[in-house]
């Protein structure tokens, strides 16, 4: 791993149900400096991202209960740590997922 490699968390939206932002497949990168991309709404993204840290795993959210999102779908969102110690130190690139193309 290089020098300049540091922490990235991924959050994914791994089931929408009803009305949401965006649907399954969305991801987002969190690092301690600030993240690329969006899963949408700004209630979902902004809870997701406060609690990256400390969560992993898969989280289900009712957005219009839960946020107070007017959209009022669901959820499912797989947050994914990722740093020097979980990723192999020959590996130049990491991309998860099944066939030749993982994330398509």
């Amino acid at each position: 791993m290089s020098d300049t490699a540091r922490p990235c968390i991924t959050v994914t939206i791994t089931r929408a149900r009803g009305s949401t932002p965006r649907g399954a497949g969305t991801q987002m990168q969190i690092f301690e400096e600030g993240q690329s991309g969006t899963i949408g709404g700004g209630a979902l993204e902004w809870h997701a991202a406060h609690v990256a840290f400390e969560t992993s795993g898969v989280t289900h959210h009712a957005l219009g209960p839960s946020l107070g999102q007017c959209c009022g779908g669901a959820v499912s969102l797989l947050t994914e740590h990722f740093d020097a110690r979980t990723l192999p130190e020959d590996a130049p690139v990491f991309a998860r997922g099944p066939g030749d193309m993982p994330l398509a």
